[in-house]
């Protein structure tokens, strides 16, 4: 009996973490809990926790008693589906990351590799303890090395719910889905101090690693408005997501129709002003479309969203595409790819973006990139012209070219080497000049040149494209050729990786 009620007072203590005190200051912040995230987010009564005994090694430097080391571990389940789940605990030693912490989220992520379940992390750390040296980051390392081996196996899902800095930060980074908090996520590599000794640059935390500066940055997927709103939105991701990369994501019985017609779309493109969201929205099952990176790179657009009940990765574009865009797509595309999840790419291109800072910066590594990506895919991809799909913008683009499997275009897409406009200007310069009227002859030789070059009828004689369609078809179409490659099977070389 005594050693039964050493156990419970000593579970009693861990559950406390730092205290009351430190509780209520972190209510006052208006964050939860470390163990109220996990209890917000996983299903009641299944939660396991791991290595709760688990306390710090070093015994120096005065260092505070750190009750499960600073980090609440174990596997639980979300909505009936098991995910292995980790949350720091800012009122153990401000979440700070010594040796033992981090084995046990090192652990976490190689239990989630073993049995092939989803990984949450809930991150709200102060940065690796000092008094531990080099211990600490030796841990921090097994983690990093454990989350590399864990990407493109099984979805992780980090959420910054507070700090999160130094080397500390890339496990945000190296995440597949990263989450921050409105006014309460901080996420940086060099602090505010830092930044100011190097450059003289006096920035906020806000400025520099709030979750609006990532939500431009590209760093964060998605901002919440507080963390009921974060559990929310970390629950709705998981229901688009396989368990693995040998498992597909769940279906859904679909109340929209899969015939359904959306007749607007017949004159969308041809009003001059138009949202890719709006035709994603209208093609896709009516409230199934989640924007990713919806601050980053306008100019290309993502989502994640269902058709006939199936996952499906969306990317669109309307404007050209530059570097930050070219990363987006690319990006987004391996981790849809990673996890089986077809993608539809709706193309509205007329070409690179043309800039010195472009070429200077490295858009043909990025091309290159993006190239890789789309050429490399195993899962459907289905692209869909929708206006313009011009040059090496529309090669890239999940052309035929590099291996689309379904290209379908609207029947006023123009799809050429180049933009008519561009092409009419260099091709016929002598005739547009020597003309009676050379605005209308230039009009002309534009139109021609639709007509006979750059039109869809002459892409689909080429056999460059599958289809013309009625874009109030788009719908069905697109559902009918997922079911069709839905067994794909595609072999590429046998090699470790592609070094591009």
């Amino acid at each position: 009996m005594e050693k039964l009620t050493e156990l419970l007072n000593l579970r009693a203590a861990i559950e406390m973490g730092g205290g009351k005190e430190k509780v209520e200051e972190q209510h006052k912040l208006g964050k939860k809990t470390a163990r109220e995230r996990i209890a917000a987010l996983i299903d009641e009564g299944t939660f396991v926790e791991t290595n709760a005994f688990v306390s710090k090694k070093c015994s120096e430097y005065d260092m505070e008693n750190a009750y499960a080391d600073g980090v609440v571990t174990g596997y639980g389940a979300v909505d009936g589906r098991p995910v292995a789940v980790f949350s720091q605990d800012a009122t153990v030693m401000g979440g700070s990351m010594g040796e033992m912490h981090a084995q046990k989220i090192a652990k976490t992520i190689e239990n989630a590799l073993k049995t092939g379940v989803p990984v949450i992390g809930f991150t709200d750390c102060s940065g690796v303890r000092l008094q531990e040296g080099l211990d600490a980051l030796e841990g921090m390392g097994k983690i990093l090395s454990n989350m590399s081996d864990a990407s493109g196996v099984v979805p992780m899902i980090n959420v910054v719910c507070g700090k999160l800095a130094g080397v500390a930060a890339c496990m945000a980074s190296m995440a597949d889905f990263t989450f921050m908090i409105d006014k309460t996520s901080e996420l940086y590599l060099n602090g505010p101090q830092v930044i100011k000794g190097s450059t003289n640059n006096d920035l906020s935390l806000d400025e520099l690693g709030g979750a609006n500066a990532h939500a431009k940055s590209g760093e964060a997927d998605f901002v919440c408005s507080d963390e009921d709103d974060m559990i929310s939105k970390v629950k709705n991701l998981l229901t688009y997501l396989p368990d693995n990369n040998l498992s597909e994501a769940p279906a859904y019985n679909s109340a929209d129709d899969i015939n359904r017609m959306e007749d607007g779309l017949n004159a969308v493109v041809s009003s001059g002003s138009y949202s890719v969201k709006t035709i994603v929205e209208n093609v896709c099952d009516l409230g199934s479309v989640i924007e990713i990176k919806e601050q980053y790179a306008t100019n290309a657009s993502t989502f994640i969203a269902r058709l006939n009940g199936e996952t499906v990765g969306i990317v669109a574009n309307s404007d050209e595409l530059d570097r930050k865009a070219i990363y987006k797509i690319e990006s987004f595309i391996k981790r849809m790819d990673s996890f089986n999840i077809p993608v539809v790419t709706f193309v509205d291109v007329a070409g690179f973006k043309a800039s010195a800072s472009e070429e200077n910066g490295g858009v043909l590594t990025a091309c290159a990139k993006l190239v890789n990506a789309y050429a490399s895919m195993t899962s459907p991809k289905i692209t869909v012209a929708i206006n313009r799909a011009c040059g090496g913008a529309y090669l890239v683009m999940g052309s035929k070219h590099i291996g689309c499997d379904a290209y379908l275009a609207w029947a006023d897409a123009e799809i050429g080497v180049m933009a008519a406009e561009g092409a009419a200007n260099i091709l016929c310069q002598d005739e547009i000049a020597k003309a009676e009227d050379p605005v209308k002859a230039r009009e002309e030789m534009i139109k021609n040149y639709k007509e006979n070059v750059s039109s869809t009828f002459a892409a689909a004689k080429r056999g460059y494209i599958d289809d013309i369609i009625e874009p109030a078809t788009t719908r069905p179409r697109l559902i009918c050729a997922l079911e069709i490659f839905s067994s794909k099977r595609e072999c590429k070389p046998s090699k470790k990786h592609s070094a591009i």
